[in-house]
């Protein structure tokens, strides 16, 4: 049997109505019930059951689509898809909110503490805050990357905020 009959999260034979996801040029396909199945038990992602990787708002939104066309009801935790929509989406203001604190601070030459203590360090607490209490999980990766992205910034001065991110880190053991 070839592979794209078997659904990946059950290894049986696919069942209608099924998905069709693309990955890197590769169609992969789900029975749709157990897909959904396999939604409402994630943790915090949307993520492809076979190569873990993010679903994009498009798919989520066929997927979506395929429910209310099969009126799927039973199998499906409204609640919690919306829940989980809404957390990704406010993870991803929140990270584009902090990745334009970085264009700011790119945008100078010359960092003063002045400047780094009253418009950066305001903004930095404020939408780490928010990251540590509701994407915990994320912070340490992004948190590094900005003191990777920080490093290069021809100012002395960028150490304040370095530290400031390194103390992030150890004060709340990420």
């Amino acid at each position: 049997m070839n592979d794209y009959m078997i659904c990946s999260i059950t290894l049986t034979p696919l069942k209608y109505p099924f998905i069709c996801i693309k990955n890197t040029n590769i169609f992969r396909y789900y029975s749709l019930f157990e897909f959904i199945e396999y939604l409402n038990k994630c943790n915090d992602d949307f993520k492809d059951p076979f190569t873990r990787e993010l679903l994009s708002d498009s798919t989520l939104k066929q997927i979506n689509n395929l429910i209310k066309y099969y009126k799927i009801k039973n199998t499906f935790s409204k609640k919690s898809w919306r829940q989980k929509i809404n957390s990704r989406a406010e993870f991803l203001t929140i990270t584009n909110c902090l990745n334009e604190i970085l264009n700011t601070i790119f945008l100078y030459n010359e960092l003063t503490i002045d400047f780094i203590y009253n418009n950066i360090l305001p903004q930095f607490v404020y939408y780490l805050h928010f990251l540590l209490h509701r994407h915990r999980s994320s912070c340490f990766s992004i948190i590094n990357n900005y003191i990777n992205c920080i490093n290069y910034h021809s100012c002395i001065n960028k150490i304040y905020l370095i530290d400031y991110l390194n103390l992030v880190i150890s004060h709340n053991n990420l």
